[in-house]
């Protein structure tokens, strides 16, 4: 607030202020505090994938995986991060190298919900390019995911998915939507 002799005072009474600037050049941010656990680092690595920044949902979330906080859960959300609003050919060799290793990884973590998301959405990355009639099977295995789940790899495994396997998510979403238009006795 300014008086009228030009200074500046700051009325933030009670609070707290991690800065407060007009202009600020160079500036590296970090959201969140340094000494959070990899846990409230992948949560909030998850929110912000949620929220449409999967870069930093990429740094979050690889930093809980490299202070060994990794199981199906976790690597099926940075997955989902590196593929987030990219195609597969903007992936650097490394990155692709890291998705390789992650496929590989898949089978040391526990069975389970997360564990099958990650096995099909490895398997939708493998059938990039493949004929029509060859995608039915990673089809069939994505319908069994719960909706959340499989509301998630399709949205963020827009940009990677082409031909005809892009269709048939989209020929398979469209179903879903009409099923879902009747559920709980709606007219």
């Amino acid at each position: 607030m300014n008086d009228d002799s030009g200074v500046t005072h700051n009325s933030a009474y009670d609070s707290t202020i991690g800065m407060q600037a007009g202009v600020v050049h160079n500036a590296n941010i970090s959201i969140g505090h340094q000494d959070a656990t990899p846990e409230e680092k992948y949560k909030l690595g998850v929110r912000f994938l949620e929220d449409g920044v999967p870069s930093r949902a990429r740094d979050l979330i690889g930093q809980a995986i490299a202070q060994k906080y990794d199981n199906a859960e976790v690597r099926f959300h940075w997955v989902l991060a590196m593929l987030s609003t990219r195609a597969y050919h903007d992936l650097g060799t490394e990155e692709r190298q890291q998705l390789q290793r992650a496929s590989e990884a898949v089978r040391d973590y526990a069975e389970g919900e997360w564990k099958d998301a990650l096995r099909v959405a490895f398997d939708l990355l493998a059938m990039r390019g493949t004929p029509d009639g060859e995608t039915e099977r990673v089809l069939e295995r994505l319908r069994t995911l719960s909706p959340g789940i499989r509301d998630k790899i399709v949205h963020h495994f827009d940009l990677v998915l082409t031909g005809g396997l892009k269709d048939g998510l989209w020929a398979e979403r469209r179903l879903w939507a009409e099923a879902e238009r009747l559920d709980n006795q709606r007219v």
